[in-house]
């Protein structure tokens, strides 16, 4: 599906609602999925490789973004709606174990934009602490907490309730810089079997069984931000107690690990 379907029915649908009328939506973009296809026109880079055609799906959807920023501005809408941009993964190409698209856990899958533009009276109380937190790891999980803050809902007992039981932190108010963020490919139990990613400032500790690895791998991006060293035979005992601890709090995936070292040494 081409996105330059999205603006014309995001201007269809505010155009049904009353004036004032609030509303909460999602648009979902497909352009930077595989396999990245665009108009020839919008072919800046060549289409000779996926990178190629990955580069300009990017470039597409940038235009597609202003297109429904454009469309909440005629409609009298953009200066009294929060809007976020964000991805649920990366796309690798090749950059690891020579795999394409997003099934591991490194940095060029992991990491991923993120963006909110606010209505000026939120940006003038809430700006500073947002712009804080982009030196820290942040979380989609995150903009459930912050949305409720931001739309004055946190003390709703149905919301706190709801707050109670999720991970994510506000980003209204300062981060923790070493705090531990997890990734993961979903809940379903053969996807959580691929492997996970664990996130603390700018360490990583990942386990992957595709490719049949079943090794855990520690970087620290501060000295390798490519991730080519595995380091995790030479982590202090310290640092390498505290990861055990935090795959302790996980079982699911703490034995995802034991599973497999069990099954490396029953092949050895």
């Amino acid at each position: 599906m081409d996105d330059r379907f999205l603006p014309p029915l995001l201007d269809e649908t505010l155009a049904a609602l009353s004036p004032g009328q609030p509303f909460v939506g999602m648009m979902h973009l497909n352009g930077t999925h595989f396999p990245y296809r665009v108009r020839e026109d919008q072919e800046v880079f060549g289409h000779a490789s996926y990178l190629d055609r990955y580069d300009n799906s990017i470039r597409y959807q940038d235009g597609i973004v202003g297109a429904l920023l454009d469309v909440l501005k005629a409609r009298g809408r953009l200066e009294r709606t929060v809007v976020v941009f964000t991805s649920d993964h990366g796309e690798g190409f090749g950059e690891h174990r020579g795999a394409n698209g997003h099934r591991l856990f490194y940095e060029e899958i992991m990491r991923v934009p993120c963006w909110v533009l606010l209505p000026q009276p939120l940006a003038a109380a809430h700006g500073p602490a947002l712009r804080a937190n982009r030196a820290v790891n942040v979380a989609n999980f995150d903009w459930l907490p912050t949305l409720v803050e931001l739309m004055g809902l946190t003390r709703v007992p149905e919301v706190e309730a709801l707050q109670r039981q999720i991970m994510g932190k506000s980003l209204l108010h300062p981060v923790p810089a070493d705090r531990l963020i997890l990734a993961q490919n979903g809940t379903d139990a053969r996807r959580l079997a691929e492997g996970f990613g664990m996130m603390r400032g700018t360490r990583r500790l990942l386990f992957h069984l595709i490719g049949n690895a079943g090794e855990l791998e520690y970087y620290d991006l501060a000295d390798d931000p490519a991730e080519r060293n595995n380091r995790w035979s030479a982590v202090e005992p310290a640092e390498r107690q505290r990861w055990e601890a935090d795959l302790a709090a996980f079982p699911v995936l703490d034995n995802q690990v034991r599973g497999a070292r069990t099954v490396t040494a029953q092949a050895h």
